[in-house]
């Protein structure tokens, strides 16, 4: 009897022993609920983005625009803006994407890309501006539309551009004016004066240059980026905005009328007055903030005095490198040349130059001038005219030249009546597109 209870207290002690205390702990603790693994949370998808389009020009030596089409819809190819290549093809212009792909066939399903451009502006070397109508994918692969852009010549790249201009390339004086550090500045619509800087494109902001109320209808830049302008009126008010914002009217002598303000070949600012015997050239630079007026030209040379008398509105500016032309559209014997080194002024005498001529750009040796049907090449230094078409062939709607003599034009061939691009080179003519039959109402060289 004694040894069965004592078995049974030795079993008990060994059980005890044998368990460990989580064992233990487990057996006096409810058994624990099953536990649910939460679902993990989706990532939000991504949209998908493309390269931001761009304008096919990087290789273009010419941009031509042509007329549109009738009903003023745009050609089939939803664009009017066309390139002519260094090699000579024309080509038409479209949106793109940076390596010169087409753009993404899933994004042009609900994006037509349209390019329509009513004018085009070089703003300095490397940029152009347009302005038209404009639809193309943003990066997102939505529809992006406005009426103005801001186009890098070198690859294509497009800008933001704000409204509210008033732009006007007028006988061979750019809508853009530059000081030496770059700055560009150019007309509002409220007839002020901007001031933009190019260095960010992604982020441009224009300043008023003008003093509140101040308006402009003409305005030259002075290296520093003093600012001399023609208020209007009659008689005429020229004005400088000072680098401080002050103001200095210019008043000439007692016998003297305003008559017009240029940049001259050497990036200085000239203005003239004129009475009806004489006419005055005076440069116009800074010391410090204090504006000075240097008479540098006076003439009683008739014929010059009735140049210098009409030249507001009526004379193209040619800059030569030592002299700026000044050529009449309107009469023979207005033209006359100002050579800023010695600061003398010659007369020049073009006896086919009559009202509703056309100057139409100048190379580094000739100017061109188109008259009726033909178009006159005349030599920079001499003033020598020669005819490069024969009578009768072409009717000139517009025309450039580049530094080389290369004339591009478009034009009605008379033998056929087809509208036609062509250009002369070497004394020889090369149609370049007559299949189309249309006007170029844009015709600009890029370099």
């Amino acid at each position: 009897m004694k040894f069965k209870a004592l078995s049974l207290i030795l079993y008990t002690f060994l059980v005890l022993f044998s368990c460990t205390e989580g064992d233990i702990l487990s057996e006096n603790q409810p058994p624990e609920e099953p536990t649910e693994e939460l679902p993990k949370e989706e990532e939000p998808v991504k949209p998908k983005t493309y390269p931001k389009a761009v304008l096919d020009i990087s290789d273009a030596a010419s941009l031509v625009g042509l007329e549109n089409v009738a009903g003023g819809r745009v050609a089939s190819e939803k664009s009017n803006l066309f390139k002519i290549t260094d090699d000579g093809k024309f080509e038409m212009v479209a949106f793109v994407y940076p390596d010169g792909s087409p753009l993404d066939s899933t994004v042009t399903v609900n994006v037509t890309p349209s390019l329509t451009v009513f004018q085009l502006y070089h703003v300095n070397p490397d940029y152009l501006l347009l302005t038209g109508q404009f639809v193309f994918p943003d990066t997102l692969g939505g529809s992006k539309q406005t009426d103005i852009i801001l186009a890098r010549k070198s690859d294509g790249a497009i800008f933001g551009f704000e409204r509210g201009l008033n732009l006007v390339n007028q006988y061979g004086v750019r809508a853009f004016k530059h000081d030496a550090v770059g700055n560009v500045y150019f007309m509002t619509s409220d007839n002020n004066v901007a001031k933009l800087s190019l260095d960010n494109p992604d982020q441009l902001t224009r300043i008023p240059y003008l003093a509140t109320g101040q308006q402009a209808i003409k305005f030259e830049i002075l290296p520093d980026g003093t600012c001399l302008y023609e208020k209007g009126g009659y008689p005429m008010v020229f004005r400088v905005r000072k680098l401080n914002g002050g103001i200095f009217d210019f008043v000439p002598p007692d016998d003297q009328v305003n008559a017009a303000i240029w940049t001259g070949s050497d990036n200085q600012v000239y203005c003239s007055t004129y009475s009806y015997e004489r006419a005055m050239i005076y440069k116009v630079t800074t010391n410090n903030n204090d504006v000075v007026i240097d008479t540098v030209a006076v003439t009683d040379d008739h014929q010059i005095v009735i140049g210098i008398t009409n030249m507001h509105n009526r004379h193209y500016r040619i800059h030569t490198d030592r002299s700026t032309i000044f050529v009449s559209d309107q009469d023979p014997d207005e033209s006359f040349e100002f050579f800023e080194d010695d600061k003398s002024i010659r007369g020049i005498t073009l006896p086919f130059v009559k009202s509703g001529c056309t100057i139409a750009g100048a190379s580094k040796f000739n100017y061109y001038i188109t008259v009726d049907d033909n178009i006159y090449k005349v030599d920079i230094s001499t003033h020598a005219y020669t005819k490069i078409l024969s009578a009768g062939e072409f009717e000139i709607y517009s025309m450039t030249v580049n530094d080389d003599d290369v004339v591009q034009f478009s034009g009605l061939r008379f033998s056929d009546g087809k509208k036609i691009l062509a250009e002369i080179k070497n004394g020889t003519l090369n149609v370049i597109e007559e299949e189309m039959n249309r006007t170029a109402v844009i015709l600009e060289r890029l370099y």
